[in-house]
């Protein structure tokens, strides 16, 4: 990705190659003034900013355009073993300017052809790039996900089951368990308007994301997105910690992550072509 040794290659004991890179990686814009990152692993240098606009820089590293197009390069990406290490990368390059100052991440594996060409399709969207830098300033983002126990929601609504003998009882406990198995997305959806009333007053900005099942006790029912200012974030943990106690009676799990660079509240304009 950055370095010769960094690179997916077929044979991964072949020697570094030496031939100049012709393409840039972009990592993320920050402001002229943020130092590159020093902590990182060797093979991420040489990290390199090239200006976009006043005061504003992309933090670039080189890459090859062979090892991302083609067949070849497809297939070898598909290989977890060389995507995954290279995703790592990357983050760990955002995730250092984001401990320095505001950083507009870029995704992953975003290439230009050259310095000049990333300045040229970023440089007319930089007085809004200023802005959003202005505005991440100072706050992290946080995944919030929920998990729901259906049994345990029904459980909750419903209550005990009374004794088969007690006849006409049994039978109306059945009929609520299925009223209440049919209520559980509505009680849900009320459950996630408190929730989120809860995490606003605490967050500067909110995002709403697709949820996806990593696996886990119970389905995974929500992903949200928390942009919160540093000096408030012991007051969003609080709040979600009380939340968490009152819905997980009635089968909903909650959990807040740890601190992020802004994945989810930056923007930026796609290249046509790497």
């Amino acid at each position: 990705m950055l370095t010769e040794a960094a690179r997916p290659r077929p044979d991964p004991t072949a020697p570094p190659a030496t031939e100049a890179p012709d393409a840039w990686w972009l990592f993320g814009l920050c402001r002229d003034t943020l130092p590159l990152p020093t902590d990182l692993p060797a093979e991420l240098a040489p990290l390199r900013r090239h200006p976009i606009g006043p005061g504003l820089v992309a933090v670039l590293g080189p890459a090859h355009v062979a090892d991302w197009t083609g067949p070849a390069a497809e297939a070898r990406l598909a290989e977890l073993t060389v995507l995954g290490p290279l995703v790592t990368l990357h983050h760990a390059v955002v995730d250092a300017l984001h401990r320095a100052g505001p950083v507009v991440p870029a995704s992953f594996a975003t290439l230009h052809h050259s310095p000049e060409a990333v300045a040229a399709h970023l440089g007319p969207a930089a007085p809004d790039i200023a802005a959003l830098l202005d505005r991440l300033a100072g706050h992290d983002e946080y995944a919030l996900r929920g998990r729901l126990d259906r049994a345990a929601a029904v459980a909750a609504r419903v209550g005990p089951a009374p004794s088969r003998q007690s006849g006409g009882a049994w039978l109306r406990h059945r009929r609520a368990l299925r009223d209440a198995e049919r209520a559980v997305g509505q009680t849900l959806q009320a459950q996630a308007q408190a929730l989120a009333a809860t995490v606003q007053a605490h967050c500067r900005d909110t995002r709403q994301l697709p949820v996806r099942d990593a696996g886990g006790e119970g389905e995974a029912v929500l992903s949200w997105a928390l942009l919160c200012p540093r000096d408030g974030a012991a007051a969003l943990r609080a709040a979600v910690d009380t939340a968490a106690a009152t819905l997980a009676p009635a089968g909903l799990h909650i959990q807040l992550g740890a601190p992020l660079p802004p994945w989810s509240f930056c923007a930026l304009p796609t290249p046509s072509a790497p």
